[in-house]
């Protein structure tokens, strides 16, 4: 058995024990720990045979030699973050059919798409240049962060204190460039950047776009930020797309295991409730009440893009909406996913649209060679689409930007990285 073959082994055994802890963990602690949110628990052996089966025939097509490294591990991220809990959840509560089925659709058109000779052209730009562009363009989105907070810095959140306090500080003064400009820069730019400099071997571009992301994260406290920045550097020290989905699916798997062997033991429910129950059921869980909530009574975009051709008929966002009406808090942002989102606005049309639009996205980065070290974007962005709208993603994310710091400077990391590998063998 050769080594991707072993490795591809490993992650598929991973993936089996990590979906049996799902389940497992699904009966012994989400449900009873947390049924008043809507979880239900209901034993159907054939609902439970039928969530095995798309699950085996999704490990196999995904661990096939027929599409790219960079494909399978697109697709194995989908199936940790959005496809193994809606199976798991589609198991035990009354969830509409097509909610599960949409993942395997989603699965089946990104193993088609990398099975297709679409090719997109990618461009590079003067060497002289790049990195001034770059640099531009972190200096300039800084600024508004800088007239905005200046120097009023909590370094207490660095060690996870005053998150809140700081949170809201950051809301209260937040303005629509802020807004935009935040997630640009810590989701693509500055991330973009400290790749650049490691490639380049340049460590003052390391250095400015770590002082940057944590400048960002000690003003507005979010710990996504801080713990993105660990992600892009941690499995960086890790070569290879099936290496880095190996050491993914061994983190998540001892986390729940961990997490439900101390709730067992002593009650504790923190670890489990931060990973098994908000990472992986609370989005599937909400897929379940935009499908009931707006079938037959889709918006069309009409809360957002559409809004001055199309009246939407609540007087409250679609998250707020969903929170009030099954939460019972019309201030929770109960946000979903790419597949309900596409539902909630389109139906079933919308869901394969979306579905559509996701799979051409990562066949352009399969098609331009992307970076490998630019995969844990990639995680993140698709960790984001698991509950955050497609259009959400695309522009107040960062997906859009990213895609075009891909379009402009990967094939100069390539290039950088071929000479420098050139180097080592010399």
């Amino acid at each position: 058995m050769n080594k991707v073959l072993s490795i591809k082994f490993k992650n598929s055994i991973l993936a089996f024990i990590l979906f049996i802890s799902m389940m497992y963990g699904y009966i012994v602690f989400v449900y009873p720990m947390f049924n008043y949110s809507g979880f239900q628990y209901t034993w159907d052996t054939m609902k439970v045979i039928e969530s095995f089966v798309l699950f085996f025939i999704t490990l196999i097509f995904i661990s096939t030699n027929l599409i790219s490294k960079f494909m399978y591990s697109v697709n194995m991220l989908v199936l940790l973050f959005m496809t193994m809990p809606n199976y798991v959840i589609y198991m035990f509560m009354n969830i509409p059919r097509a909610i599960p089925y949409s993942y395997f659709f989603m699965h089946l058109i990104l193993i088609l798409l990398s099975m297709t000779k679409i090719n997109f052209k990618s461009y590079i730009i003067s060497e002289k240049y790049e990195s001034k562009v770059m640099i531009g363009l972190t200096i300039i989105m800084l600024i508004p962060f800088i007239i905005t907070y200046g120097t009023h810095l909590n370094l207490k959140v660095l060690i996870f204190q005053d998150i809140y306090k700081v949170r809201d500080y950051s809301t209260r003064h937040n303005n629509i460039l802020t807004g935009y400009f935040y997630s640009w820069l810590t989701n693509s730019v500055t991330p973009f950047l400290i790749i650049y400099g490691y490639v380049k071997k340049n460590y003052k571009y390391i250095i400015f776009g770590v002082i940057t992301i944590l400048y960002l994260y000690i003003i507005a406290a979010h710990k996504s930020v801080f713990f993105g920045l660990v992600m892009l550097l941690f499995l960086n020290l890790f070569k290879g797309y099936e290496r880095k989905i190996f050491i993914i699916y061994l983190v998540m798997t001892s986390v729940v295991i961990l997490g439900i062997a101390i709730f067992l033991h002593n009650g504790n429910i923190s670890i489990a409730s931060m990973f098994l129950r908000r990472v992986f059921f609370i989005p599937a869980l909400l897929n379940k009440y935009y499908f009931e909530f707006f079938d037959h009574n889709h918006i069309y975009l009409a809360h957002s893009i559409f809004k001055h051709f199309i009246d939407y008929p609540y007087t409250m966002r679609p998250d707020h909406l969903i929170g009030a009406t099954y939460f019972h808090n019309p201030n929770m942002g109960a946000n979903n996913g790419i597949v309900s989102d596409g539902f909630m606005n389109f139906g079933y049309v919308g869901v394969a649209i979306n579905i559509f639009i996701f799979g051409m996205i990562m066949k352009f980065f399969e098609s331009v060679n992307i970076n490998e070290l630019l995969f844990p974007l990639i995680y993140a962005f698709i960790f984001s689409l698991n509950s955050g709208a497609l259009l959400v993603v695309l522009l107040t994310h960062g997906l859009i930007v990213f895609i075009l710091m891909v379009l402009f400077f990967n094939k100069r990391l390539n290039l950088l990285q071929e000479k420098n590998n050139e180097n080592k063998g010399n």
